[in-house]
């Protein structure tokens, strides 16, 4: 096994791609979090329909190589969904049981779908070290012997275009372009990790998956099904037809071709060369470690709309900014990290 791979459950003083990414999105903001180690007293669930579709994906691959990289039932990554929450119910009462029983199916939906449409066939898992990559921590040198560390998801062969890409699972709410995928430092990360693992790949793929169920078509008063283009599969759709006494055939010619037009899935793509990574790794990654590490007595704000509106520390930040009791927005609003 390769040196810079890590036990998940290793306790380790790193730096990671995500406090570099607020970091660079605002430097008071990280202030907040990784200095300060304060949060809003009501955050995001740590069980999340992303979460648990990656959950999904880590079962479901790890199957996959097992099977000689080869395609296994998918439902063995509903089974680790469904084994990450086991006893999680417990805590729940009513409305939030509701809330907890749809949070989980809809992350089954989500995987399946996104496994799907990936293609299993297509792909031949890489091992590191004698395991197969899948979920794998790693740990490198980055500067002041602190190191630089992250999950990498998938690293695999593409039977049909070649390489070995570093791929990496995103469930989100809408899909960014493909673009993106150039200014994706994570990426950059994760492929100058694997370099000193000894594993060269072509590039990075971001593979982005709607986290969201499929919509319930709207049933007409007359009983047809309604032909509005929502967010279904075609063969969702003739279901719903059948389940409502309506023959799908009478719908196909309409709706398959402007429900094929429906998008899930988003592949992005980005080769990089071993110079490209090692001139990104020294100009941008280790240069930012370095701003990170300075600890200045106070950072300045990114002061912007696309910046302040989406920050969970807005009125704690305003609040300095106007003169307020700061010590009374922090004990009502927020809590220290880890309570």
């Amino acid at each position: 096994m390769s040196k810079f791979i890590v036990d998940h459950n290793e306790k380790l003083e790193a730096l990671s791609y995500s406090q570099m990414a607020v970091f660079l999105r605002c430097r008071r903001q990280w202030e907040y979090l990784y200095r300060d180690r304060v949060v809003p007293q009501r955050g995001h669930p740590s069980l999340t329909i992303g979460s648990l579709a990656h959950q999904g994906m880590a079962a479901y691959w790890l199957a996959h190589w097992e099977n000689g990289n080869e395609p296994v039932d998918p439902g063995v990554g509903e089974v680790a969904i469904r084994e990450a929450v086991e006893g999680q119910d417990i805590l729940m009462e009513g409305d939030d049981f509701d809330v907890f029983g749809e949070l989980v199916e809809t992350a089954v939906e989500v995987y399946r779908r996104a496994l799907a449409e990936f293609r299993p066939e297509r792909w031949v898992v890489v091992a590191i070290g004698g395991r197969p990559a899948v979920e794998i921590r790693f740990a490198i040198p980055l500067v002041r012997g602190v190191p630089m560390q992250g999950y990498i998801d998938l690293v695999a062969e593409d039977r049909e275009a070649g390489g070995v890409w570093q791929i990496d699972w995103k469930f989100v709410s809408t899909l960014s372009d493909r673009d993106d995928e150039l200014y994706n430092l994570q990426s950059v990360i994760y492929q100058w990790a694997l370099l000193r693992m000894g594993v060269s790949t072509v590039g990075s793929l971001t593979f982005r998956a709607i986290n969201s169920r499929s919509s319930t078509p709207k049933v007409n008063k007359n009983g047809t099904i309604s032909r509005a283009a929502i967010r279904i599969s075609w063969p969702e759709y003739a279901k719903f037809c059948l389940d409502n006494s309506q023959d799908p055939e009478n719908y196909r010619a309409e709706m398959e071709p402007k429900l094929s037009e429906i998008i899930w899935t988003r592949e992005a793509r980005e080769y990089r060369s071993e110079t490209t990574l090692r001139e990104l790794w020294e100009s941008e990654i280790r240069g930012t470690a370095h701003e990170i590490l300075k600890q200045q007595t106070r950072y300045p704000r990114t002061i912007s709309p696309m910046t302040c509106r989406s920050c969970a520390y807005q009125s704690l930040c305003h609040g300095e900014l106007r003169g307020y009791d700061v010590e009374g927005i922090r004990a009502m609003e927020y809590k220290n990290k880890g309570e």
